[in-house]
């Protein structure tokens, strides 16, 4: 599956900051290096901008020693322990997750507070399927559903697969927090060949072809 990704160093210089990426993306903070810290953190939360929150609390091993953690002489310090989470596109082709992280100290009521923003775009695939196949037939098309879903099904050849494909090209409106679309816009124009010429509407016309019915294959 297609996976975008990025490891970050939880430190204050991040805040106000934007990452901008394609979707899905997966965002990993690693908070072993958090500047501005006197006293022993003991907490640290983490708001990752969709329902999604881990809070992350100190627990005390005394006799424990892990040389591989970067406070390895204490394995409970939050501090030890990366976070990782997946964000996907709602239904839109841009989207910005704030992702915020509170790290609490002993003796500090006031928690170090670390908020930055992540700005998602739906990844655009140019050129051919055919710069990774010898060749490349479409045997199935098919619009089900309520959301004009598409299945393609294609046939490869060296190296030789079935790959079922579903898309989605309902047209929606462009709203102000989206980028500008121009008329025709694909997220994945290396499908683009496949389907009809536009015509009024190019999310409507799309050609609906069996190969094994045409060619009679049995």
């Amino acid at each position: 599956m297609l996976n975008f990704s990025k490891n970050i160093l939880l430190k204050q210089s991040l805040s106000g900051t934007v990452i901008n990426s394609f979707a899905p993306f997966t965002l990993s903070i690693n908070p072993s290096a958090i500047d501005g810290i006197s006293t022993k953190v003991y907490r640290i939360d983490y708001y990752f901008g969709n329902s999604k929150n881990v809070y992350q609390t100190w627990f005390y091993k005394p006799s424990a020693i892990n040389s591989n953690l970067a406070y390895q002489y204490d394995v409970g310090d939050p501090r030890n322990y990366s976070q990782k989470h997946t964000y996907y596109l709602p239904n839109t082709y841009t989207y910005s997750y704030s992702v915020s992280c509170n790290i609490f100290q002993i003796g500090n009521p006031t928690p170090v507070s670390i908020s930055f923003t992540i700005q998602l775009s739906a990844p655009k695939m140019e050129g051919s399927l055919n710069a990774v196949f010898s060749a490349v037939h479409l045997n199935h098309t098919k619009m089900f559903g309520t959301e004009n879903n598409i299945l393609y099904v294609f046939e490869t050849e060296n190296p030789k697969y079935y790959i079922p494909v579903i898309f989605n090209w309902k047209d929606r409106p462009v709203q102000a927090s989206e980028i500008i679309i121009d008329e025709g816009y694909r997220p994945y124009r290396i499908f683009e060949p496949y389907e009809n010429e536009k015509l009024s509407n190019a999310y409507e016309h799309i050609d609906f072809f069996n190969d094994q019915e045409f060619y009679n294959i049995e």
